[in-house]
């Protein structure tokens, strides 16, 4: 997927991790689109995904409810059991 598609993202969608590949099939790096915006963050797939986590609660975004894994992570594998936004709430 080019990165022009990446960015024709409709108003309202959720920050979502996007991993880039080269033409040869290999990871460029990763980046959390959102509403037409590209954020570069770290090439390591764990690292990204926390980047996102990260992302969501500085814009106090709550997780959608169809991005259970987001929750998932941030309760079970980060250990973060005491957070109210470990859980997923509808948007």
């Amino acid at each position: 997927m080019q990165l022009e598609a990446l960015r024709k993202t409709s108003k309202g969608t959720p920050p979502r991790l996007a991993i880039i590949l080269n033409t040869d099939g290999t990871r460029a790096g990763c980046a959390v689109v959102c509403e037409a915006q590209l954020v570069p963050v770290s090439s390591q797939v764990t690292e990204a995904l926390s980047d996102l986590m990260c992302i969501y609660y500085v814009w106090d975004l709550s997780y959608p409810k169809h991005f259970q894994l987001l929750g998932f992570v941030q309760h079970f594998v980060f250990e973060d059991t005491d957070n109210k936004f470990s859980q997923a709430q509808d948007m």
